[in-house]
């Protein structure tokens, strides 16, 4: 299941992320791909905030995965600077996939084993003042659901 999606400005591309956030279960994760400056953190910040009615949101880059919540479990990842698989165990960043955790990964293409099966792809094109095309995928019946939702709310 695939839905297309194309975004003006950054609030447009927040407001997205909030409909996914509101839709966020446990055990639910969404992957982020897309260049630098494609508008990953943005849209995670929309999730964030609709996940929780806040959006504490900085990029982790440096230090690889923010946790916003503890029960039940909101984390995001920044894969960016990942250049080996043996690092995701090094960094135990494996052990934010439980199943009472919702799980935004930026850059799952730098750990693709990190991924379980079903997971909503988030893939954004555009960069600077250019619209964003976002295509939504859902890779199972999981975030068949969560895709559900969002174009319910579309």
């Amino acid at each position: 299941m695939l839905h297309r999606i194309t975004t003006g400005t950054p609030d447009q591309t927040i407001a997205l992320g909030e409909r996914i956030g509101r839709s966020l279960r446990p055990g639910d994760v969404i992957a982020f791909a897309g260049g630098l400056g494609s508008g990953k953190t943005t849209m995670v910040r929309g999730v964030v905030r609709g996940a929780l009615g806040s959006d504490p949101v900085a990029s982790p880059t440096f230090v690889f995965w923010h946790r916003y919540r503890e029960q039940p479990p909101l984390h995001h990842l920044d894969l960016y600077r990942i250049e080996h698989q043996a690092e995701l165990e090094e960094l135990g960043l494996d052990e934010a996939f439980t199943p009472d955790a919702a799980v935004l990964v930026e850059w799952p293409e730098r750990a693709p084993s990190l991924l379980p099966p079903d997971h909503l792809a988030v893939s954004i094109e555009g960069m600077g003042d250019q619209p964003r095309t976002i295509a939504l995928r859902a890779t199972g019946p999981r975030s068949e659901h969560m895709l559900e939702s969002v174009e319910a709310a579309c």
